[in-house]
């Protein structure tokens, strides 16, 4: 799928965070169920592997697209069942959550500084929608990198020595982008 050339920083980040997440599907596709699942002294609670950090990125996705857009959020992939999900199954759950949040994109550019009141832990939050948005949208590109660091762990011959590169400037240069 080609993925359309943009400046607009709301595109740029919700576009390079679906790219950056496949790309490591992609390389974790590859993987034993074992590998996949391995469980590393890094990533969500540091107790997690590249299943539980994409599960991380993926569920945080759809869970702050349903605060930003005031519905009851989804439970957190993964704390509500110990389902070990396929590269594909990730993929497919990353799509939807993706469109989820590309469907927040006009709101938030009409009124970015709209109110989005939330609670952790009881605790309650405001932030601006805009900011809410930007935070989900840049949240992966950090867990990306653990992803990468894990991968390079493995020290699997083939693939922790071909690892992609994950810059903005990386996204953009990919040959599959422009039709």
């Amino acid at each position: 799928m080609a993925i359309p050339i943009t400046s607009d920083p709301y595109d740029v980040l919700l576009a390079h965070n679906l790219w950056g997440t496949r790309e490591i599907l992609k390389v974790c596709a590859r993987l034993t169920p074992e590998q996949f699942s391995r469980s590393f002294p890094v990533g969500p609670a540091e107790k997690g592997g590249l299943h539980a950090t994409l599960t991380h990125i993926i569920g945080a996705m759809g869970r702050w697209s349903d605060r930003i857009a005031g519905r009851p959020v989804r439970p957190f992939l993964g704390t509500t069942d110990n389902t070990l999900r396929t590269t594909d199954q990730l993929d497919a759950i990353l799509q939807e959550h993706h469109n989820a949040l590309a469907a927040l994109a006009p709101n938030i550019r009409a009124d970015p500084s709209r109110l989005v009141h939330l609670e952790f832990g009881g605790k309650p939050y405001t932030f601006a929608a805009g900011a809410a948005y930007v935070h989900v949208l840049t949240h992966g590109h950090y867990h990306h990198a653990q992803c990468i660091n894990i991968l390079r762990h493995l020290a699997i011959p083939g693939i922790s020595t071909h690892l992609p590169e994950l810059d903005v400037t990386d996204w953009q240069a990919t040959s599959d982008m422009r039709d």
